[in-house]
């Protein structure tokens, strides 16, 4: 490791250089609340049906909203209505959902609704939401979210099958599906094929944003860059690879800061802004960095109100003992940790002809890794090693799992010549391809590359890379055109469901089982696992699960991140929250704090 070791040195030192060069900030005196928040990629575009990954998730979900949201405050998560006006009555068997919709919810002012007043008049109603859901069983879309409602509501696989006989563009409002009713025009009523323990979780998810019929008729193909929905904030400018800018929505309805949260809430100062209506801030603005050294920069700057640590700059921002440095202490700015309910991964493509059938080869990549040394170099001491699927946080995490993948050079040297003995067998040479590892443009994904081919190498095996763009790679994934992917899944629910559907036979590509995996027993125990209470037997189901993972390795566990946010002082409510990454309504700023500070850095 030692080029690796020279590498991220130099690196450090020039970003020490560029540090010491920041000039004073000359930034003008504001009288508006503008946001300015980063943003790690470029996004899918605007239409939640294609809102599969943490960066287009965090722009979508300040224009659409759902059914259900989780509470910005209280843990453990909870749900609590949304565009609902309560939580759902649901039948004894548990299959029939009937929920109440609020009635002063309109859609953004957009001229798809008419002329003069009535661009801004469109009330939300019980036939939006089974348009949208109908939406969903399109197959011409061609979108990623499928997966979600797939085999859960009555008429809906149905409704799917016959789209496909029909010619596109379809217009959903003719197509009836049995178990979406429209009551009236304030109660929808959803009939389940199957009692589903997550199914209110799914309707909190982005995906399920609700959108206007009349908006994706009149923008058609363009709809995705053009969203109109009912949430706090309206797009005002989009410069593709630099900036969203949003405003408040004026017709916003009345939504209020929670009054009540965890005990320590009141505290830390998260209870100051209860019973204001939401949003808090008059403008927001999502700068598109993809290296996080010019993102550190900005925010140093006051450019940006918190930021992720850049690596390189870590160890000049936080002591050894965790604590932030008095430099910054002595700007008034916070650092916010814990842990997330999260897990990167190394993906491996079953379907692949190579890597799908030679189960010694996995499990040698697997066991070359060392992940300690990749948390300190890459992760700063921010994350932990992952023996599992499931993080800790959730039901089923075990503190005492042991990959039996995981780092262990002999292992891996032993499982090579096991590999390769297997690749002559099926191929007539010993000489396995190297390894495709496809990974994003940032200077993070190659160093990480680079550090992964070295230990390869170490077991007499390497590897090649393909750089793409973050919507690149994951259009790859999708399409189950690649080898091997880095990637990370963070919860979209808190229920170890969520985490192990990533691998059930039935979510294969495009769907989230990116690996392709598919095993009978595991599906098996998955199905039986899906609608249990948690509880020991519960987690049995799911220890027989991880062993099965473990045997056939279609992933490397990697690591579980901890998060690590600085955040200016001016910026006021920041409560990390692992479902809901981009809280902006809750957000609010001390612009006489701002201003003062802003003079001074």
């Amino acid at each position: 490791m030692k080029k690796l070791y020279v590498c991220l040195s130099l690196t450090i030192t020039l970003s020490l250089l560029q540090t010491a060069c920041i000039k004073k900030n000359k930034a003008p005196v504001s009288q508006k609340k503008v946001l300015n928040h980063a943003l790690e990629s470029e996004i899918k575009g605007f239409d939640p049906l294609f809102c599969d990954d943490k960066y287009t998730h965090e722009v979508q979900s300040q224009i659409f909203e759902k059914l259900f949201e989780y509470h910005y405050l209280k843990r453990p998560y909870q749900l609590q209505p949304m565009l609902a006006k309560k939580m759902p009555e649901i039948s004894d068997d548990g299959l029939t959902y009937t929920i109440k919709l609020r009635k002063d919810v309109y859609f953004q002012k957009d001229p798809a609704f008419g002329q003069g007043e009535a661009q801004s008049q469109r009330k939300f109603n019980a036939h939006d939401v089974v348009y949208t859901y109908t939406r969903f069983a399109d197959p011409h879309l061609k979108h990623t979210s499928w997966w979600i409602l797939q085999d859960q509501i009555e008429g809906l696989d149905e409704a799917h099958e016959k789209m496909k006989t029909m010619t596109p563009p379809i217009d959903y409002k003719k197509i009836k599906v049995a178990g979406l009713t429209a009551l009236d025009d304030r109660t929808v009523q959803i009939k389940l094929k199957r009692k589903n323990k997550q199914f209110l979780y799914l309707l909190a998810m982005p995906n399920t944003g609700i959108v206007a019929h009349e908006v994706v008729n009149q923008y058609k193909e363009d709809f995705i860059n053009h969203p109109v929905g009912t949430g706090p904030f309206v797009l005002k400018n989009w410069v593709r690879n630099q900036k969203f800018e949003f405003v408040k929505n004026p017709t916003y309805r009345n939504v209020f800061y929670p009054k009540y949260g965890e005990p320590t809430d009141e505290a830390q100062g998260l209870l100051k802004t209860a019973n204001q209506k939401l949003p808090l801030v008059d403008e927001l603005v999502f700068w598109v960095y993809t290296e996080r050294q010019p993102m550190w920069l900005n925010f140093r700057k006051g450019k940006l109100d918190f930021s992720v640590i850049s690596k390189d700059a870590y160890q000049s921002v936080v002591n050894k003992d965790g604590s932030l440095k008095q430099e910054y202490v002595d700007k008034n700015m916070v650092l916010k940790t814990g842990d997330n309910l999260d897990i990167v991964m190394k993906v491996f493509n079953m379907a692949d002809p190579v890597i799908g059938k030679n189960k010694p080869l996995r499990k040698a990549i697997s066991a070359s890794m060392n992940r300690e040394e990749k948390i300190d170099l890459f992760y700063n001491g921010r994350a932990y090693v992952s023996h599992g699927p499931i993080p800790n946080g959730l039901e089923g995490y075990d503190p005492d799992l042991k990959d039996p993948n995981g780092y262990n050079v002999e292992n891996a040297k032993k499982w090579f010549k096991e590999a390769q003995a297997l690749h002559k067998k099926n191929h007539g040479t010993e000489n396995i391809p190297p390894l495709l590892q496809d990974i994003t443009a940032r200077s993070f994904s190659r160093q990480m590359a680079e550090a992964m081919d070295y230990e390869l190498k170490e077991i007499g095996y390497s590897s090649t890379t393909r750089v793409g763009t973050w919507p690149q790679f994951s259009e790859r994934m999708k399409k189950s055109q690649g080898q091997f992917y880095p990637y990370a899944w963070n919860a979209d629910y808190p229920d170890p469901e969520n985490f192990l559907q990533l691998l059930y036979g039935g979510n294969k590509a495009p769907g989230p089982n990116s690996a392709n995996f598919e095993n009978a027993e595991y599906d098996k125990l998955y199905l039986e696992m899906k609608n249990m209470p948690d509880g020991q037997e519960r987690n049995a189901i799911i220890g027989k699960m991880v062993k099965i993972i473990h045997e056939e390795c279609p992933w490397v566990f990697f690591i579980h991140r901890k998060r690590g946010m600085l955040a200016q002082g001016w910026l006021k409510n920041y409560k990390a929250h692992a479902m809901n990454t981009a809280p902006m309504k809750y957000l609010d700023i001390d612009l006489e704090a701002k201003n003062k500070t802003l003079s001074t850095l």
